[in-house]
């Protein structure tokens, strides 16, 4: 934790989220830069200084440190959310969420574009979100083996085909608009 003499006595999580809130920013970025045998390694977090809770998580490695400190913009482009007009960096975030994890491309901190939601309950949902939410086709894979494919928006199905089992382990196959 920190002390009230030196901001180098902050060095570890904790303390960089105490430093969050003491300058009221709702989110703050980490990193760490290592070397294991030939490979240098890269990480950076984005955490959640209200609840602690890591947002998103990129790592990079690469046999030349300089090589590594040149892919510091393409990290900062994804963690923000802003895309890269150079294919190589339009790559996959996970995010660690509450009810889960998401897997995709994101926008100010939020599930946005293509992408995939494992929920801790074993369910996951595949498909495109925007604003952090379901919205435009995707299917959800239910736990329970169900099945819902079509349309979404804010989270709710809106219309498509659902296919699973009723208490009898009957199987349905349903459409609505």
């Amino acid at each position: 934790m920190c002390n009230n003499t030196a901001l180098g006595d902050c060095a570890d999580e904790l303390g960089a989220l105490e430093i969050g809130r003491l300058l009221s920013a709702d989110q703050i970025v980490l990193g760490t830069v290592g070397k294991l045998s030939d490979l240098y390694y890269l990480t950076v977090k984005i955490i959640d200084v209200h609840t602690g809770r890591n947002l998103i998580t990129k790592k990079e490695q690469d046999e030349s440190l300089a090589a590594l400190v040149g892919k510091l913009d393409s990290v900062a482009l994804l963690l923000t959310g802003e895309d890269s007009a150079d294919p190589e960096y339009n790559k996959i975030v996970r995010l660690v969420l509450p009810s889960g994890r998401y897997e995709g491309p994101v926008k100010d901190g939020n599930p946005h574009g293509q992408g995939t939601y494992y929920h801790t309950n074993g369910d996951r949902y595949e498909g495109e979100f925007r604003d952090g939410k379901y919205n435009g086709q995707g299917t959800c894979y239910f736990a329970n083996g169900d099945v819902y494919a079509g349309k979404w928006a804010d989270n709710q199905p809106i219309g498509g085909w659902l296919h699973g089992s009723n208490r009898a382990r009957k199987w349905v196959t349903a459409w609505w608009d």
